[in-house]
């Protein structure tokens, strides 16, 4: 069973969904205004050790997970032959070594959303769509690497 889950807002609830289920697209995206949202700091890596295998489109748009809970949560989602297709990390956290571990263990990727990222390079913050893209922003990325 495939299921795609749309929430707008949750803490953690890997628990409480169905052991059996390959969740194949989430979207925890933040759309709207924050100001009086207590957003949950950690819980990313949980998600991705739940569903790495099946998971194909996540989309975590400005939530506030530790770069660290990112970070962790981005490498177990590069592992094992990842199916994922499509991430958007808008106005998150990510850091330019995490984000690099994922482009090179994510083979199918060919949709990331970077906007907003301030802990990214400038020139990378946009959308990339497609291998050649994506391959750019990974070049840029161990260029970057190779100038620090």
């Amino acid at each position: 069973r495939h299921f795609s889950l749309y929430i707008a807002y949750v803490q953690i609830f890997t628990l409480s969904f169905p052991l059996h289920a390959d969740l194949e697209r989430l979207y925890l995206g933040i759309y709207c205004s924050t100001k009086n949202l207590a957003l949950p700091r950690t819980g990313c890596t949980l998600i991705a050790r739940r569903w790495q295998h099946s998971l194909q489109e996540l989309d975590i748009t400005a939530q506030n997970y530790k770069e660290e809970d990112l970070a962790q949560a981005l490498s177990i989602l590069s592992t094992g032959g990842s199916r994922l297709r499509s991430l958007n990390l808008a106005g998150t956290k990510i850091m330019a070594p995490a984000l690099r571990e994922l482009l090179s263990g994510c083979p199918a990727l060919s949709h990331l959303d970077l906007s907003s990222c301030r802990y990214l390079p400038r020139g990378m913050k946009h959308v990339y769509r497609g291998e050649a893209d994506i391959r750019q922003c990974l070049g840029g990325l161990t260029q970057d690497l190779d100038t620090d």
